[in-house]
């Protein structure tokens, strides 16, 4: 749920709801704004999955007139070795469906994307527009990206992106040129800053203006020690110096999940409670598919998690142990041993799918050294019951 501030009492706006199907697949998401003392729908998701876990088809609605008003709606296809090669966008009018993009992409022989061909729908057929194609380095890493525009029966250059990487990796400048009168002409100069630890702690962005480059603006990034992203603060190139912009704030517990977000803006001279994107994390990740946007700050509470189980049995016939754990932990149950059917599964903070394993005795041990650090739920199921145990990993 999400908090907003409303003179400096925080009240009820916004909230979301999620669903997820045995394997740990998103299914459905609910956003809801608070009106008139009461939640009101704003707009949903609806996901499909293929038996290999893609995620073939969503669709986007929003709550407009009291009925469900159709938004975006995004198809992909996946081949035999799970890549994407097609991927096509509908655009809703009212309750239809109507095709808007249409990308065929094909991969070499390590699963790097090489080219793309991009269509759009134009009078009831598909019409080709663009072709893009990439270079990578030997362990994966981007390095040019072209892309070209179908004019007159034929391919002309439109843009070129070019990176330039460190001995790990990391993304030191990102070059953008636009092809005009038959050469490439700079246009947009990226460049990046890192700690010790590979965390990006600068990002800037230049312009080509009169032969030079000119400061446009940059970001700069803040982590605690266990890389944690404590803030992140926007500045633009007002002449002479940097200006302040916007900032977003983190807090975190300590398995890297999100407590507490917020966002300012920088007005007269201080920094002010103000609207705008955050973000959610979970297990030292950012979830990239919860973007929190019209908040001041916001307040992450893991509630509950809701199985199917019979009334009458208690929650203290599953145990788990040691939790917090480093490398072994238990799961014991009496009686466990006399279903052969029983099983553990165990999913992350995303819902996704970490491993199962049968249960044979009263007892069954689990191996989490190799997890990363963070909160787990281990989900014990047999033809007695089912429970769903929390699990801290350090």
């Amino acid at each position: 749920m999400e908090i907003r501030q409303s003179s400096f009492v925080y009240t009820n706006y916004a909230r979301e709801s999620f669903t997820f199907d045995s394997a740990g697949n998103w299914l459905a998401y609910l956003s809801e704004k608070w009106e008139n003392n009461a939640w009101v729908n704003k707009s949903t998701k609806k996901f499909v999955y293929n038996s290999n876990g893609d995620m073939v088809d969503w669709k986007e609605t929003w709550w407009q007139n009291n009925r469900w008003m159709n938004d975006w709606h995004y198809y992909n296809h996946f081949d035999a070795n799970g890549l994407n090669d097609t991927s096509m966008q509908q655009q809703g009018q009212d309750s239809l469906w109507v095709n808007y993009s249409l990308y065929i992409q094909s991969y070499d022989t390590n699963g790097y994307r090489i080219s793309a061909v991009g269509s759009s729908w134009i009078n009831n057929g598909w019409s080709v527009t663009n072709l893009d194609t990439f270079t990578y380095t030997s362990n994966g890493d981007l390095l040019t990206y072209l892309r070209q525009l179908w004019e007159n029966s034929s391919w002309v250059n439109n843009s070129l992106s070019t990176m330039t990487l460190d001995t790990a990796g990391n993304r030191l400048f990102g070059l953008n040129q636009q092809w005009q009168n038959n050469a490439w002409e700079n246009n947009h100069l990226s460049s990046y800053l890192y700690d010790g630890n590979g965390n990006n702690i600068l990002s800037s962005s230049q312009g080509w203006s009169g032969g030079a480059w000119v400061n446009q603006n940059r970001m700069l990034y803040l982590y605690d020690t266990s890389n944690n992203l404590l803030s992140q603060t926007s500045q633009q190139w007002d002449n002479s110096y940097w200006k302040n912009g916007a900032t977003q704030q983190y807090t975190y517990d300590q398995a890297g999940n999100s407590l507490t977000g917020k966002y300012m803006w920088w007005y007269q001279n201080t920094w002010q409670p103000y609207d705008g994107g955050l973000s959610v994390f979970a297990d030292y990740q950012r979830d990239v598919y919860i973007n929190l946007i019209e908040l001041y700050r916001y307040e992450a509470v893991l509630d509950s998690i809701m199985v199917s189980s019979e009334p009458d049995l208690s929650q203290g016939l599953v145990t788990l142990y040691p939790n917090p754990a480093h490398s072994m932990v238990y799961v014991s149950s009496p009686g466990a041993s006399i279903d052969q059917n029983g099983s553990l599964t165990m999913y992350d903070l995303r819902g996704q799918l970490v491993l199962t394993k049968q249960i044979v005795n009263e007892t069954t041990g689990i191996d989490v050294s190799g997890l990363k650090p963070g909160v787990y739920f281990v989900r014990f199921s047999d033809n007695r019951m089912t429970r769903v145990l929390k699990l801290v990993k350090h």
